[in-house]
């Protein structure tokens, strides 16, 4: 009998990958881009993160109605979330609300049940500042 106990748990443990949670994994270091649109004006972000433990700080540029504006980025992590700051001189600073994207990871039929898991090469929010305020914003990883 504990012979069959012991295969249920590692199939049970087998079915979660065997791997445990490490938010470590979702650094943000790298370059980002995503597109929104606000009041019929497309909003293009392009931006260059570096983490280091729970602060983010990079560079970055805005453009909006062909005009670009480079920005500086400040943030901070505190797992799922991410929270920027983009600064210009001559701007009003434009904040994004933001956490990991949130994925259904769904196993062949039968076997497990579905798995929700934060995905690293996403992340969703809102644009928080007065004009921008409310505005989805989906930021993407560039992996190449």
């Amino acid at each position: 009998m504990r012979f069959f106990a012991g295969l249920a748990l590692i199939a049970i443990l087998a079915a979660c990958g065997g791997e445990e949670f490490d938010p470590g994994q979702y650094d943000v270091t790298g370059r980002w881009t995503g597109t929104t649109l606000a009041d019929t004006s497309r909003y293009d972000f392009d931006l260059d993160l570096t983490q280091n433990e729970e602060e983010i700080s990079g560079s970055g540029t805005v453009r909006v109605r062909g005009q670009s504006v480079a920005v500086r980025v400040d943030g901070i992590f505190g797992f799922p979330n991410v929270d920027l700051t983009l600064s210009a001189p001559g701007f009003v600073p434009l904040t994004f609300d933001a956490a990991f994207r949130r994925d259904t990871i769904a196993p062949a039929n039968g076997t497990t049940a579905a798995v929700v898991r934060e995905n690293r090469d996403f992340i969703t929010g809102s644009l928080t500042t007065s004009a921008l305020q409310g505005v989805p914003l989906v930021i993407v990883r560039d992996t190449l």
